[in-house]
């Protein structure tokens, strides 16, 4: 038992410096999350945080994981990889501001409403930000549930491509579909759950079985993306979107890898998650 508890501190404590390095290579992103008042301390119910809405951070700190390694899968260029990660990194830069001026009443509307108000601020807000590429900039704009009916399009373009073949030309697209589906998938800071069968026999991963927690959680604010989707729920349109973006990318990280073992899509954010953990050590 003893043994078994040291090397679960072992592999934390080596989980802290890989992620701590992500957040160096990325430190334009990080940077603007410490501006934005995320590691301010904060009294939340009577207790003192000390660093505030830091789990923001280490949210987008995972996601700029998982980016690497699509980025390593699909053979982008060093640059682009280099920004994929960034773009993960300050998607969610004004989370704080974001929630705190709902909350408080400074945005008016139905809730789908004030979620695009206030993500529609913070990408104004980051068009300003030197330190940011524009290519970051456009593939951080596929997040979330704001990002869908732009990844939708991009989806459908890049589809009918695949039908000759995808080539490196279009990597820039790809890497702005993978942040979506990377958004869609990943809940705060944890690993990805094992993916289980459901009883008519599909399978449930972690996209489905996260956006399948949104509907509970985020019920009225799943409804109100009805006027916003064409007819669909919010989670409905993460789902069908992110679903179709899983598929595509399956077919050309198989197709850029002819040594790899296929896979099912349904896989995919578990084979991500592995290779953080193989690179952890």
């Amino acid at each position: 038992m003893s043994e078994d508890l040291e090397l679960k501190s072992d592999f934390e404590n080596r989980k802290s410096i890989y992620f701590a390095n992500i957040g160096r290579r990325i430190h334009p992103a990080i940077d603007l999350h410490v501006e934005h008042g995320h590691y301010d301390s904060e009294e939340f119910k009577g207790e003192h945080i000390k660093r505030g809405w830091g789990n923001v951070t280490e949210h987008c700190l995972v996601e700029a994981a998982r980016a690497e390694i699509f980025a390593d899968l699909l053979g982008f260029p060093p640059d682009l990889k280099h920004n994929a990660m960034v773009a993960a990194g300050v998607h969610d830069f004004r989370k704080k501001q974001e929630i705190t001026s709902i909350r408080s009443g400074e945005v008016d509307g139905t809730p789908e409403e004030k979620q695009n108000t206030v993500t529609g601020l913070s990408a104004e807000i980051l068009k300003e930000q030197a330190s940011i590429s524009s290519k970051a900039k456009f593939i951080a704009s596929a997040s979330g549930a704001q990002g869908v009916l732009a990844s939708e399009d991009v989806l459908n373009e890049l589809i009918k491509a695949n039908e000759v073949g995808l080539t490196s030309d279009h990597d820039v697209k790809i890497a702005f579909l993978v942040q979506h589906y990377i958004d869609d998938y990943t809940d705060g800071s944890k690993w990805v759950p094992g993916v289980v069968r459901n009883e008519g026999g599909s399978m449930s991963n972690a996209l489905n079985q996260r956006l399948a927690g949104n509907r509970i959680r985020y019920a009225k604010e799943d409804e109100d993306g009805r006027r916003f989707y064409g007819g669909r729920t919010t989670s409905q349109a993460q789902e069908e979107c992110s679903t179709r973006i899983q598929e595509l990318l399956t077919d050309v990280i198989l197709d850029r890898n002819p040594e790899m073992t296929v896979f099912e899509p349904y896989e995919l954010p578990e084979i991500v998650d592995r290779e953080i953990k193989n690179r952890i050590g």
